[in-house]
């Protein structure tokens, strides 16, 4: 998980100090299923933009770089729903955040 450029976390300086802004971090990934019918899975990833709420959970999310397979990143969307995080913490407060996450596939 990568913070977003430009907004919706902040550095880790000072990491542990109640002024610190903390990204939120997978706590718990399930891996996609491949779909069935595709005959080639093709190999990259699919780069997604979360919103993780104060308890953890995917909020929303928005594709930022999808594959050629729409049903490739549809699967890569149901398994992002389905991580959860540690939520992020701004002075020492538990907060909504966006982050990145990259959803990957290898062909079989």
């Amino acid at each position: 998980v990568l913070p977003m450029p430009g907004g919706g976390g902040g550095s880790r300086v000072g990491a542990g100090s109640r002024g610190a802004t903390l990204q939120p971090k997978p706590l718990y990934i399930t891996w996609p299923k491949y779909p069935k019918g595709i005959k080639e899975i093709p190999q990259g990833s699919v780069e997604l933009a979360v919103l993780v709420n104060e308890k953890g959970e995917v909020e929303d999310l928005k594709i930022t770089r999808s594959l050629h397979i729409q049903e490739i990143n549809r699967v890569a969307v149901e398994a992002a729903r389905q991580i959860r995080f540690i939520p992020g913490m701004e002075r020492g407060v538990r907060t909504s955040m966006w982050v990145r996450l990259a959803i990957g596939f290898q062909p079989r």
